[in-house]
């Protein structure tokens, strides 16, 4: 059912969150998820996506095709429209789903 088990959610804007996701926390997690899950890991982020591509609309389908969400709470994560659309977007689909709180967004704030 599920094509991703991590839908990774950052603001992309600016050089420094986006390039410690890609060359530190991407790489990371995927490695430590396929340490320990019985299948091979797959995490989408959004510099896997295809050159040329819309990207709204793949964001968009793999956020729905993701099983949850691991936003990374940079100091402006909660002042973009977009990371709030995807944060938002899970929300939702746990209140439809009966898990309330407790289990599409993975993390704590700070």
């Amino acid at each position: 059912m599920y094509q991703y088990d991590v839908f990774i959610s950052y603001h992309r804007a600016g050089a420094t969150v986006p390039a410690w996701v890609r060359t530190h926390f991407y790489p990371r997690l995927a490695a430590l998820l396929d340490e320990q899950l019985d299948h091979e890991a797959t995490v989408f982020f959004d510099g896997n996506t295809r050159a040329g591509g819309k990207w709204p609309d793949e964001l968009r389908d793999a956020l729905g095709r993701a099983k949850i969400l691991l936003p990374v709470c940079s100091p402006k994560y909660f002042l973009s429209e977009w990371c709030l659309a995807e944060w938002h977007s899970m929300a939702h689909r746990e209140e439809l789903t009966g898990m309330g709180s407790h289990g599409l967004i993975s993390g704590d704030l700070l």
